[in-house]
């Protein structure tokens, strides 16, 4: 029974809703079964409009997604049914980034309200959260900050005399609207000769005269690092710092983005703890520590800092409501710390709770595990290996919390080597980070435990509970001599194909998703087609596609090429990708020879990404990721779905542009009691093009329409809904399903006619994933955490 209850608020009016909207899933799934159960949850619209929310309706990704169906399926609330759902618990947690949720309105209200809430008081938390005023105070304080100009009349600015040197001296400037967060808006610009002054006039003649307050400051050479804090009895307590790595140089790459911050890739690394002395690590923490104490903060925040090239530390941003998304820094450090999600979030609802009479958590025993050992594999060598860390690490977290399963997360390498993770290492965003911490040597690991013992003195912890050491990698064929279930996690490569399907087979060891042999037809996206078309089902509409190999791609001459294709197809445009490859990896729309030969080339040349500008049906700045070796692809007739967007209300504008009756949707399929089932398809938008990988998997980022929208608000009939589902179901069937999957497929709104996309036979589990979405729809709900428990073998 949970000792303590508490109410989350999310959303909000900033451009940073999305990212409060992974964190209040974040809290929902990490509180759950806990000490502190989540008893309410209250969504804030653009127009600080409030909504009760249901656990299930949280799992929708976007801030559009709740918006376009608020009215239908959220709850309004009055302000004094708001006011009675924040007395009625123990203590609120907002998560609301940006404006309304850290610059202290929302601490301003729950103030009012004289209820026990997360955070700072509303003064400190808008010295906090504005830019300008949160360097006058540290300034005030004494505290290292960066040389900035202030930009507030859009008029030609000067830097303060004992800054002006490093203006001076500065080739390249940072821009940032002084009250904002998660990089959005922040731009790195270079100063191309011209003298300072001009510099600053041009910038400021540049700038949103609507956005307020803007900071120009030189741009920071060294190693930028971010410290999370959490607040005991006896103050603030920095974890370990988080030292930041650049892997790539170009100006556009030059601020740590959103994208970097989000999604998964090597283009940054994470150390923890950092590579810094002992002395520097401690320095960094007591630095962290006074900027919090300065700040008046409370409960927890996140400090980010640089240290220059001569070892000088400077603070850059100071965040009173950081991220904690599922593998955010905060949860990073505090691993290394020894606390799970949960031990986090209770540290700071004790926080709070210390405020009021309500009293507060004490450290609870360790569990039991009885539950059945599963090991949850992920990683692999496939360009999809990053997207499988973030896949797995959420089945591995949806698991633990569970009191049926015992799970332990296991790590593929790409030499086929496996290694038993600890927790920390668990949550690294990227393939190469947790390789890192595989390969770290003593002193990294002693610098970890000197920190770990520190943070958990001063907070009052007893012994870790959780996993703190890496294994030893080991060969595929070790861990496979265990009998223990295998929950895998990977995707595309041996993963997928059936190459580890049939290995866990031959031993008799369970495994979730589909068989060997199911696996290795859906990864061949020709075959899958072949095999469609063979099964002459009723409601399934093929389309022309071949086969083109690498060679081809090679040897043939543009004009050529373009014209075979053309003879096969029968019209352009047309779509080429992979014929085994998946995540969006090397998809692109073809509209003339140029673009077929630039993509030709890029295989050539083993390019690693592509940029929409070569392509006229893609946005300029989409990222294409490019197949490595790829020997195999597909080509295929481009389909031309109905155009969909938003006004300004969030009312859907649906077939304005375009109006063809087709749309693309995306579906899953389980096994419940034998027999297969389609959930709820989900209508997926690209903003242009195909889908990209920060679309399907960047939580906060893709729109889904779950289920889609019927008249008023959309086009779809429910009877095409039906029909699409049986078709699905049915198609699954023929291509030998057995578990679960996902199909992605183009749909006719009226009829259900259903023209197949590719089958994803281990269908990605992120947190953001729309099977989730389905799954809260189905007429028996399954809660993420439940329908993980339904696929584990």
């Amino acid at each position: 029974m949970n000792e303590r209850s508490v109410l989350i608020i999310c959303g909000g009016p900033s451009p940073e809703r999305g990212i409060s909207l992974n964190s209040a899933r974040s809290a929902l799934d990490h509180l759950r079964g806990g000490r502190v159960g989540v008893e309410r949850i209250v969504y804030v619209d653009e127009e600080l409009g409030l909504f009760g929310v249901e656990p299930g309706q949280l799992y929708s990704n976007t801030p559009l997604d709740f918006d376009f169906k608020r009215h239908d399926t959220l709850e309004p609330l009055s302000y004094q049914a708001f006011a009675e759902a924040c007395a009625s618990v123990d203590v609120v947690f907002p998560v609301i980034h940006g404006a309304f949720g850290e610059d202290g309105q929302l601490a301003s209200r729950l103030e009012a309200l004289g209820c026990c809430f997360v955070g700072s008081t509303p003064a400190n938390a808008e010295h906090a959260y504005d830019k300008a005023l949160c360097r006058d105070a540290l300034e005030a304080a004494s505290l290292p900050t960066i040389p900035t100009v202030v930009i507030t009349s859009f008029e030609p600015a000067a830097p303060r005399a004992e800054d002006r040197a490093a203006f001076e001296n500065a080739e390249r400037f940072i821009v940032k609207p002084a009250r904002g967060g998660s990089s959005i808006g922040v731009r790195a610009l270079r100063r191309s000769g011209r003298s300072v002054a001009d510099t600053i006039a041009d910038i400021a003649r540049s700038l949103d005269k609507d956005s307020g307050q803007w900071l120009v400051q030189p741009f920071m050479t060294g190693t930028e690092f971010s410290v999370p804090l959490v607040e005991a009895t006896g103050g603030p307590v920095a974890l370990a710092p988080i030292e930041i790595e650049r892997k790539s140089t170009t100006l556009t790459d030059e601020v740590f983005s959103f994208r970097e911050k989000y999604m998964p890739s090597d283009h940054v690394r994470l150390h923890c703890p950092p590579r810094l002395t002992p002395e520097g690590i401690a320095d960094m923490r007591r630095l962290a520590d006074d900027v919090f104490k300065a700040l008046g903060l409370r409960d927890f925040a996140r400090i980010d800092c640089w240290r220059t090239d001569e070892g000088r530390l400077v603070i850059s941003d100071v965040n009173p409501t950081p991220g904690i998304e599922q593998n955010s820094i905060v949860f990073i450090a505090a691993a290394e710390a020894g606390l799970s999600h949960r031990d986090l979030l209770e540290c700071v609802a004790n926080a709070a709770l210390r405020r009021s009479e309500a009293g507060t958590l004490t450290q609870a025993s360790p569990p039991e595990h009885a539950g059945r050992p599963v090991r949850v594999l992920f990683g692999g060598a496939s360009s999809e290996r990053q997207v499988s860390v973030l896949s797995g690490v959420n089945a591995w977290l949806k698991l633990r919390s569970g009191e049926k399963t015992q799970p332990t997360p296991y790590f593929l390498d790409t030499q086929h080597r496996v290694t038993k993770l600890s927790y920390a290492a668990s949550l690294r965003h990227s393939v190469e980070e947790i390789e890192d911490v595989i390969a770290s040597d003593d002193s990294a690991r002693e610098r970890a435990a000197s920190v770990r013992r520190d943070v958990r003195t001063r907070l009052g912890l007893g012994s870790p509970r959780i996993d703190l050491e890496c294994g030893s990698p080991m060969p595929l064929a070790r861990f496979l001599d265990d009998r223990a279930p295998v929950f895998l996690g990977l995707h595309g490569g041996i993963g997928e194909d059936g190459t580890i399907q049939e290995m866990l087979e031959e031993r008799g060891i369970d495994h979730n998703g589909p068989s060997a042999a199911a696996c290795r037809l859906c990864i061949d996206k020709l075959a899958t087609a072949k095999a469609v078309a063979q099964a002459g089902l009723p409601g399934v509409v093929g389309r022309t596609a071949v086969e083109v190999t690498a060679d081809r791609l090679a040897q043939t001459t543009p004009t050529e090429l373009w014209q075979g294709l053309l003879d096969d197809i029968g019209a352009s445009p047309m779509v080429i990708k992979p014929a085994s490859d998946g995540c969006s990896t090397g998809v692109a729309i073809l509209s003339e020879p140029s673009e077929l030969w630039a993509y030709a080339q890029a295989i050539r040349e083993g390019t690693r990404a592509l940029t929409g500008e070569a392509f006229s049906r893609h946005a300029d700045e989409q990222v294409i990721a490019m197949p490595v070796g790829a020997e195999r692809f597909m080509v295929e007739a481009f389909l031309a779905t109905d155009s969909l967007g938003f006004d300004d209300s969030g009312t859907i504008l649906w077939g304005q542009t375009v109006d063809t009756g087709w749309i693309e949707v995306t579906a899953g399929v389980i096994q419940v009691d034998g027999t297969l089932e389609c959930m709820g398809p989900s209508i997926t938008v690209a903003n242009q093009g195909v889908l990209t990988a920060e679309e399907k998997f960047m939580g906060g980022t893709g729109v889904n329409f779950t289920p889609p929208p019927t008249p008023p608000q959309g086009k779809t009939t429910p009877e095409a809904i039906d029909r699409a589902r049986e078709t699905l179901a049915r198609l699954a069937g023929a291509l030998g399903i057995a578990g679960y999957a996902r199909l992605d497929a183009f749909m006719h709104r009226e009829t259900g006619e259903i023209s197949l996309i590719e089958v994803n036979a281990l269908p990605a589990l992120t947190p953001s994933t729309v099977l989730f979405q389905q799954a809260v729809s189905r007429g028996e709900r399954l809660l993420p955490h439940e329908f993980i428990q339904l696929i584990c073998p």
